[in-house]
């Protein structure tokens, strides 16, 4: 990356270099609680060699150091801040120089202006502490503000990131992703993530400052796995978006702590949600089983559902829903079908297959028909699109009631890709409505919000979802008798399917209304009608039986 501290001072090549180098500073309410619990774990010697390797302005160094003071740990301190802003670097010294005269503390302070991860990689298991915030972009060129740099800089700019890219990915192979869109995807937070566990010896503390993804997503399953498998997590804490405590950055976080020690078989971690206000509203402890984490691809529910996180591994589930695919005549096809950039391009005003994008679909109904038709001599109409499915949005947002938006879409509509969809090869419409029954539940959406870390519902995130049993014929057709009516408009069998799906997962009164308590947006009211409808059906009644609402 030489040529980005040389690229052009115009605003547009100052933004780059910010988004390129992580410029966003720890504020001080996430900064301060993650410096004292990395001093409540330390194990103190009489000498403690500390890191940021992407230090800033060197406050969460100035901050750690305050936080062992505060409890009488004053070894002599060896100190190393990396960044490749020069600036920063500056600043970070005289920032933490100042700190440790002030606490009367011996401390050795070097820096290192240049590119973090090319010098870490090749540095490990050095520190006994390290606590940092690595940067958070994705690495790769935005055209709008590189289109607006003089061509040859902007050339150099997207040729130094391809080739930065390709050497991340030889030297932290656990936070390769594992799909690149147009050649790019690397995760730097992931990288700096992956960096920190390499750079602590035995024995030693991180603290990293992380978004929620790395507890959450796909791509982060290999970092995730190595984490909780080689450090014993001791404490983990969750920021919402709507707290805004990053300056111009509307974005939720965490931040971790951890030993490079190895986990007891079965331990527990310290877990800690923020409200909006960035004040503490819950605290717990999560078990950390290893069979549990195997099973959920080691994902944590950091910040949805901690009052009732107990709950997954006890639901009476069989397989994932993944595990209905398959190409045989009665298995499931998930997938997308069309993708929509440019779609104008391939659309019509009339034609034989409408053309649906996300905004039309919502839960358990769709809008009116679509006006616009997919152009076939244009664009290949998919084989999907001949049968009859569910479509739920890839879009949609955390503070929203319901996160899950499915519907079912006819036979002669194509989606766009702003939608998955799923069907059963044979057409079976029972079937079909029943795992809408399931998917439109709130049992469903639990699971689905615990593992979800950014704005998308994403298949793969819906694919691990735990589903009953379905083997028994007389719970399909009756799950799918309901789901028909709910489908036509009939609202008033909302509560039952809820109550019916809570059942089969195998959930109790007590369990159920914890895991409602959940929803934010489910009003006290909402919550008092499912409890009564629960109620109506009595426990020893069979579930694919009805009962008098």
């Amino acid at each position: 990356m030489q040529h980005l501290a040389s690229i052009e001072h115009s605003a547009t090549a100052k933004s780059l270099h910010v988004k390129a180098t992580g410029r966003f500073y720890t504020p001080e309410a996430i900064g301060r609680p993650l410096a004292s619990t990395m001093a409540e774990v330390a194990h103190v010697q009489g000498s403690m060699s500390v890191i940021d390797p992407f230090c800033g302005d060197g406050r969460l160094v100035a901050w750690l150091l305050e936080a062992m003071a505060s409890r009488g740990i004053e070894p002599a301190w060896s100190i190393e801040l990396w960044d490749i802003d020069a600036q920063a670097v500056t600043a970070a010294v005289a920032r933490v120089t100042a700190t440790a005269e002030d606490l009367h503390v011996a401390a050795t302070i070097r820096s290192y202006t240049g590119d973090s991860f090319s010098r870490g990689a090749h540095e490990l298991q050095r520190f006994d502490m390290l606590v940092t915030n690595p940067p958070w972009e994705r690495l790769k060129p935005d055209r709008r503000e590189s289109g607006e740099l003089q061509v040859g800089a902007a050339e150099r700019y997207v040729d130094d990131l391809r080739a930065f890219d390709r050497r991340l990915s030889s030297w932290f192979p656990l936070s390769r992703p594992m799909h690149k869109f147009s050649g790019w995807g690397t995760n730097l937070a992931r990288v700096g993530t992956e960096l920190s566990m390499r750079l602590v010896r035995a024995g030693g503390v991180i603290g990293v400052v992380s978004p929620p993804s790395l507890f959450a997503d796909q791509d982060s399953f290999s970092l995730r796995q190595k984490l909780l498998s080689t450090f014993t997590l001791q404490s983990v804490s969750h920021f919402p978006a709507e707290a805004r405590l990053f300056e111009g950055v509307d974005q939720p976080a965490i931040t971790f702590v951890a030993v490079h020690e190895t986990p007891q078989s079965s331990s527990s971690t310290g877990v800690i949600a923020y409200d909006d206000r960035g004040l503490e509203s819950y605290v717990t402890r999560l078990p950390l089983r290893s069979a549990e984490l195997e099973r959920t691809g080691y994902c944590l529910p950091i910040g949805f559902g901690l009052q009732a996180a107990d709950l997954l591994p006890s639901m009476r589930a069989t397989d994932p829903l993944g595990a209905l695919e398959g190409r045989q005549e009665h298995q499931l096809w998930a997938g997308r079908e069309l993708d929509e950039t440019g779609y104008r391009t391939f659309v019509s005003d009339s034609g034989s297959h409408r053309f649906v994008k996300g905004r039309m679909v919502e839960r358990w109904k769709h809008g009116d028909p679509p006006d616009m038709f997919v152009d076939s001599s244009a664009k290949r109409v998919p084989p999907s699109a001949n049968h009859l499915r569910i479509a739920w949005r890839d879009v949609s947002r955390p503070n929203q009631k319901r996160r899950m938006q499915a519907a079912l879409i006819p036979a002669g509509w194509v989606t766009g890709n702003s939608l998955n969809v799923a069907y059963f090869r044979n057409d079976d419409r029972n079937r079909l409505l029943a795992l809408l029954a399931l998917m439109n539940s709130l049992v469903f959406e639990f699971q689905v919000r615990t593992r979800l870390s950014t704005n998308h519902v994403s298949l793969t995130t819906v694919r691990e979802v735990s589903l009953p049993s379905m083997h028994d014929a007389s719970v399909v057709n009756e799950l799918a008798r309901l789901a028909a009516r709910r489908v036509a408009g009939d609202v008033s069998v909302e509560n039952e399917l809820e109550v019916r799906c809570a059942r089969l997962y195998g959930l109790d009164v007590d369990s159920f209304s914890r895991m409602v308590a959940c929803f934010p947006k489910i009003t006290e009211r909402e919550a008092q009608s499912l409890a009564a409808s629960w109620r109506e059906m009595p426990d020893g009644q069979p579930v694919g039986s009805t009962y008098a609402a």
